[in-house]
This record gives C-alpha cells, sequence and structure tokens, in this order.
C-alpha cells in the first residue's frame, strides 16, 4: 500500500528552484533514508508534505486519497507526523499539562505509552518543554509523535541530536514502527548511523530525485574498491570510462592505496589489481555528489607535503 506518493512536485523561491520535477511513492512498512547536500531540498520535501509550504507545480497523495496540491487533507492530518527540531511547545504550561491537551486533538493518541516511555528515558514531564536539554527535546517530540499512532513518520535531522545511546534506542523504537505497518521519512546527514535501520534510501540531486531504491540492491549495483597504485591522468581517465570515481587516498606500508567507487558490472573491466572493501551508504553519497575541484592527485600531494 502507498502511504505516500508526489508527482512532478516543484519548490521555486523567487527565481530559484530548490526542487524541481520530484516523483517518488512512500510503501508501508518501509523505513525510508532521504540523502542530499546542505540546502538541496530535505527538509523542503517534508514542509510540502506536512502542508507547511505549497508547492509551485505538481501534486501529492496521501493514504491513496486523491491527488491534492496543498499538502495533507484536514482528515488525514492525524495520520501523519513531524518530527524536527524546529518545533516548540507551550513555554507557559508543563510538558504534561501540554500533552493532555495535545492528546484530546488526536482520537489514537497513546498518552499511557507516552508516559512510560518517558519515564523510561528519565525525562520529567512536569518540566517545561523549554527546561529541557536539546536531546530530551527531540526525544519528547518524537515520542509525542509517535503516540499519535501515525501512518507515516516524517523526521527532520534529528540523529546528530542525540547521544550514541539514545541514537540507537530510537532506530531501535522506529525498527518497531515500521515492522508494525508504520513507514518513516527520515533525512539525515548522519548516514553511517542509520543505513542498518533504514530499508529504503532516497538521494535528492539537482532538485530531483536521483536514485530510488532498497538499500540491499543498491550495493548490489555499486562496489568499492582499493587499489595499490599511482592514479595518473591517464588512468583517471580509464577509470571513468567505466563510472568509477576515487573517493580518498591512504597510505599503508609507505603506499598509497587509492579509494574507488563504481557500479559493480563495470568491475570485470578494471585492468588494475584491486581489493573489494565494504561500502556503506556514506560511500555511495560521495560516489553521487563527489566534486572535481580537489583531485584525489592533489590530495595526496597535500598528505606527502604534510607528512614532510
Amino acid at each position: 500500500m502507498s502511504v505516500f506518493s508526489c508527482q512532478h512536485l516543484s519548490k521555486k523561491y523567487l527565481s530559484k528552484y530548490v526542487l524541481e520535477d520530484v516523483t517518488f511513492s512512500l510503501t508501508q512498512g518501509h523505513f525510508y533514508i532521504l540523502m542530499a547536500p546542505n540546502g538541496a531540498g530535505k527538509s523542503t520535501v517534508l514542509r510540502l508534505i506536512m502542508g507547511l509550504e505549497r508547492p509551485t507545480a505538481g501534486t501529492m497523495s496521501f493514504l491513496e486519497s486523491c491527488p491534492d496540491q496543498y499538502g495533507i487533507p484536514a482528515h488525514l492530518r492525524g495520520q501523519i507526523g513531524l518530527v524536527a527540531e524546529t518545533i516548540e511547545y507551550d513555554p507557559s504550561a508543563s510538558l504534561m499539562r501540554f500533552l493532555k491537551f495535545y492528546a484530546t486533538l488526536f482520537p489514537t493518541y497513546d498518552l499511557p505509552w507516552l508516559c512510560a516511555m518517558a519515564q523510561v528515558r528519565n525525562i520529567d514531564l512536569t518540566q517545561k518543554f523549554q527546561k529541557l536539554s536539546r536531546g530530551q527535546k527531540m526525544q519528547v517530540i518524537l515520542l509525542s509523535e509517535l503516540a499519535k499512532r501515525p501512518k507515516l513518520l516524517l523526521i527532520d535531522e534529528i540523529t546528530s541530536v542525540l547521544d550514541p545511546y539514545s541514537r540507537a534506542f530510537y532506530l531501535n523504537l522506529l525498527s518497531d514502527f515500521t515492522h508494525q505497518g508504520g513507514t518513516v521519512l527520515l533525512t539525515t546527514n548522519v548516514i553511517h548511523e542509520v543505513e542498518s535501520s533504514a530499508s529504503d534510501l532516497l538521494i535528492l540531486k539537482g532538485g530531483t530525485v536521483a536514485w530510488e531504491a532498497p538499500i540491499n540492491t543498491i550495493f548490489r549495483q555499486f562496489t568499492k574498491i582499493m587499489v595499490s597504485d599511482i592514479l595518473t591522468d591517464e588512468t583517471q581517465a580509464l577509470l571513468q570510462q567505466h563510472k568509477f570515481y576515487p573517493l580518498d587516498r591512504l597510505q599503508s606500508d609507505g603506499r598509497w592505496m587509492s579509494i574507488l567507487v563504481g557500479p559493480s558490472a563495470s568491475l570485470p573491466l578494471i585492468a588494475l589489481p584491486y581489493v573489494q572493501i565494504h561500502m556503506g551508504a556514506e560511500d555511495l553519497f560521495k560516489y553521487f555528489f563527489q566534486t572535481s575541484d580537489v583531485s584525489v592527485e592533489s590530495k595526496a600531494k597535500g598528505y606527502d607535503h604534510r607528512a614532510a
């Protein structure tokens, strides 16, 4: 079942397009990571879904309802949750007082569950929201949105706010949520810490969707190798013919080793001796957004200079 889909979604600020012709869908029970460089439109996608901003063009469909241009239909708003650091709760009331009011807005809100989870996390709900630490605020917002029992949970860049133990706790909680039929769309730049919990990857590039696929299929299509060879211009040109691009250099036993990523299908065409090494979502991010202004060879020269 499709929980959300958008068709040809665009958003323009003044004369600049942040999103242009974005089309993708979210399936029930899946955990999606939305990757893109800073300022490339990740948060804008979430704001458009929530109806906090209106798209310049395109339509959206929620829970297989009729396509709409303006975000969540009013009768479905309780079934979609948003977690973001920009959210603030009533500064004049204690958390418990505010949450009791908030619970009345949603027929499926599970306030006893939220209180139990806050106790597990040692969060005092008799305090005011402003008295909490940055990480505690994000935990309260996340628990509060999960207590709505939504069909779709949108999470904007919170993993860097949480300490490692809290991050592991909530990623397990989100995995349970998806196993029970919920859907998560998480934007993050701390990719390596969430990829083991996610099922699917969306990559935004140039204002549009550059890749949309299950994570395990992506890593079967791309591979990361290490070659013991100086990447001359001629060698780099040959590798780039096969869509292999250098990501980094490292020194081992006095020799420079080049790290490259490219399509697995092109691997048999690589004439150089190589070793395949583990590839993660962060490597794929670098592959899609690798820059040409600083070559790997120039980086290596810089390393040599600093070592000298």
